[in-house]
């Protein structure tokens, strides 16, 4: 039994250590940091990502209420400094680099824990609150060192010790940036994208630039002016794609890709740091075929008909575009002519699915040239020829022609 405790123990410090390394772990809650979804109130510096969420800021709310720490210390000056003690060790993401012994819980109070503060911080919380009261009508300088103080209003009570400037301790300025190893003036996962929607995307066809814009944010949610970060677009889709991106130099890039192939395709962005990698957006973009194109449009099932037939004989095309994609849509503009015995008519069914039906016919047997146009040139197979045979016998049409009794030519 004892080794399965000592086991379980050890994989729980390691995995604390990983966290810890990380910075993205928060000991005192015993989670990992998360995106803030609902904007926090008071610890607004910790507004996009943070250790708190907005359940667990209003338990810190309550408690400076049930202490009386805004009734006692009145000036703003304290007030602000406090907020960052409570703010910062509570709701900071870099909560795991000055928090250490085991796992706890902010509002039970694991007594395992330390909140470990630098001296200069805790000197300047201390002459921020100099003049205020305690103890009833005592002021805080005149009863009080700074470590003491500190102590007084550590958060939920935690235990808290007063270290050394270096080490790994809270001074008060650690922000989202710093906390995620991410430099000031930097894009972190709070980058987006803008996919490609509306009226401008509607009709992207394969051979076009299909461009979208990336916004670089730092980790406290402010939009960059300047460039130097690393975006990297990858595309999947029915044919392979060419991406790219752009840095305009202002904290906006534009990523761009070029396909050939018609179908839906997945662009995915990913922001490069030297502290990992952060997928910040996806979009799924729908690319159609282009233009008929006379080339590879052609035609199919011309096989020749009775030409006394009630019914006529047909064929059918299919458009395509430059590039080899069958079309899916009609509006395409086929004419057809007919070399023969006969004049031929013919209509043209559009079927709206890329592919058209053509009904034709003629009152004379024979063999015709049949030449299928697209803006004025001849599609791919739209030269070819049809043997229309006469109909079967109707005896209301046919008719006798010759001599009878003496009588020249009866028809």
């Amino acid at each position: 039994m004892a080794m399965i405790n000592f086991s379980y123990f050890t994989l729980l410090l390691l995995s604390l250590f990983t966290f810890c390394v990380l910075g993205q772990y928060c000991p005192l809650e015993n989670q990992n940091v998360q995106k803030v979804t609902v904007p926090l109130s008071l610890c607004t510096e910790y507004q996009y990502t943070s250790c708190c969420t907005t359940q667990d800021e209003r338990k810190l709310q309550q408690w400076i209420s049930d202490e009386g720490y805004y009734s006692n210390y009145k000036s703003a000056q304290c007030r602000n400094a406090l907020n960052s003690l409570w703010c910062g060790t509570i709701c900071s993401p870099c909560q795991s680099n000055y928090v250490t012994g085991s796992p706890g819980n902010s509002t039970t109070n694991s007594t395992s824990s330390q909140l470990n503060i630098c001296s200069s911080f805790c000197n300047s919380l201390y002459l921020s609150c100099y003049n205020e009261t305690v103890f009833g009508n005592l002021q805080v300088g005149e009863v009080m060192t700074p470590e003491q103080f500190c102590k007084l209003v550590s958060p939920y009570d935690y235990n808290l010790a007063v270290v050394a400037d270096g080490t790994n301790c809270y001074d008060g300025n650690d922000t989202s940036d710093s906390c995620n190893g991410v430099p000031s003036g930097k894009a972190s996962n709070n980058s987006y994208i803008i996919c490609p929607t509306g009226d401008c995307y509607n009709n992207l066809q394969v051979g076009s630039v299909i461009k979208f814009p990336i916004i670089a944010v730092d980790s406290t949610g402010k939009k960059l002016t300047s460039g130097g970060d690393t975006f990297v677009v990858t595309v999947t889709g029915p044919g392979s794609a060419s991406p790219v991106v752009i840095d305009n130099n202002n904290g906006t890039y534009t990523a761009s890709f070029w396909a050939y192939i018609a179908g839906t395709y997945i662009a995915t962005v990913t922001l490069v740091t030297p502290n990992g990698t952060y997928v910040i957006g996806q979009c799924t973009i729908q690319i159609r075929a282009g233009p008929p194109c006379p080339e590879n449009s052609f035609a199919f099932n011309y096989t020749g008909g009775n030409a006394c037939d009630l019914g006529p004989a047909t064929f059918s095309i299919q458009s395509v575009d430059r590039f080899g994609n069958a079309i899916r849509t009609g509006g395409a503009q086929f004419n057809i002519s007919f070399q023969g015995p006969a004049p031929v008519t013919y209509t043209i069914q559009d079927n709206n699915d890329g592919t058209y039906l053509v009904s034709y016919s003629t009152q004379a047997a024979g063999t015709y040239n049949v030449t299928v146009t697209l803006e004025g040139e001849t599609i791919r197979t739209g030269t070819f020829s049809v043997t229309l045979a006469a109909g079967t016998f109707d005896p209301y049409l046919s008719f006798a022609t010759g001599d009878l009794d003496g009588v020249k030519n009866i028809n």
